[in-house]
């Protein structure tokens, strides 16, 4: 059971709820975080100064003496991969999660569970599986709903840290029905709203919606093909992020440069890349003319996660973190 709950944390205090009250302890000091949790408790909240994510894990063993520690974590960096390599290339960059797919090059559908399977073999960040059952909307068929619910409880059964979904009806709202059996399905796994949200007629409504089920992160553009042409409704949305509401996470067209004018312009701290580079096949006989999929594309390029550009965008989130705590000392 949790001994806390955290409200609020500034440079000059933390308020958090204990045993039906609200408490105040001034000048908050992260080697003195009143937490006291028997697994992992974690809280999102808006503030003056800045916002801010805690992450607090304390572990304990049976003669009830602490082990481990607790880490703060404010700003994300997610790398959406579709391969071994990109996953292991994404580690190395520096990324803090991993978002799962398979054939990113259209936009990501479901990964088969051989692929999760080897990537959280090979690579220790938490993984957060997109479950797209096809290309196109999100508006799904009876079957396409039952495949995708059937996809959350395989992936959670095994060992995913959350799952990316997203169901809208044929008016562009969020499907309630299918978005609560899936959360249901979810049981205690992390759900992101994925960018069914860009296509949706009403995101404002749609971020109270995902609020209402319980949805951890939305990932959105600002419903713009590029994150930067979407900025004015970013920043509202991220100046809507408070406890209990889902944590925004800018995606589509992030980059190194792109991360630090949002840094500077707004309250997002979640950040979503794939960071591709495109690798040539190392095959020596080739076969031109003969198209696999859509003829425009090249069958001998491959598209890879590049750790350099993640290290990099890494980089800037560093920056801005560091002073951040910089200034609230």
């Amino acid at each position: 059971m949790w001994r806390s709950l955290f409200l609020r944390i500034s440079s000059r205090e933390i308020i958090f709820y204990e045993k039906g009250k609200y408490i105040v302890r001034k000048c908050f000091k992260p080697d003195n975080l009143p937490c006291a949790a028997a697994d992992i408790m974690e809280h999102c909240g808006t503030v003056p100064d800045y916002f801010l994510e805690i992450r607090a894990k304390r572990y304990y063993n049976g003669n009830g003496k602490r082990k481990g520690a607790w880490a703060m974590e404010k700003y994300i960096l997610e790398c959406c991969v579709d391969s071994v390599e990109s996953a292991l290339a994404a580690a190395e960059g520096g990324a803090d999660r991993l978002e799962l797919c398979a054939a990113l090059v259209i936009g990501g559908i479901s990964p088969g569970l051989a692929l999760f399977e080897q990537v959280k073999t090979c690579c220790d960040l938490p993984i957060r599986v997109l479950l797209r059952p096809r290309f196109g909307d999100f508006l799904y068929t009876d079957y396409e709903f039952a495949i995708i619910k059937r996809e959350v409880a395989l992936f959670r059964e095994a060992g995913a840290e959350g799952v990316v979904i997203g169901c809208l009806d044929a008016d562009g709202a969020l499907n309630m029905e299918q978005m609560r059996e899936l959360m249901a399905e979810a049981g205690g796994m992390k759900v992101t709203l994925h960018r069914a949200f860009d296509v949706c007629a009403d995101p404002i409504e749609t971020y109270r919606l995902a609020g209402e089920l319980g949805i951890d992160t939305i990932l959105t553009s600002g419903q713009k093909r590029e994150c930067l042409m979407g900025l004015p409704l970013l920043k509202q949305l991220g100046e809507m992020q408070k406890a209990g509401m889902p944590r925004v996470m800018a995606g589509a067209g992030v980059m190194p440069d792109v991360i630090r004018q949002f840094c500077e312009q707004t309250n997002i701290t979640s950040y979503h890349l794939s960071a591709k580079k495109v690798l040539c096949s190392g095959m020596l006989y080739r076969k031109e003319d003969v198209p696999m999929g859509l003829p425009v594309m090249d069958e001998y390029s491959i598209f890879q996660t590049d750790s350099e550009v993640v290290a990099e965008a890494k980089k800037v989130l560093l920056e801005y973190e560091k002073a951040e705590k910089t200034q609230s000392n």
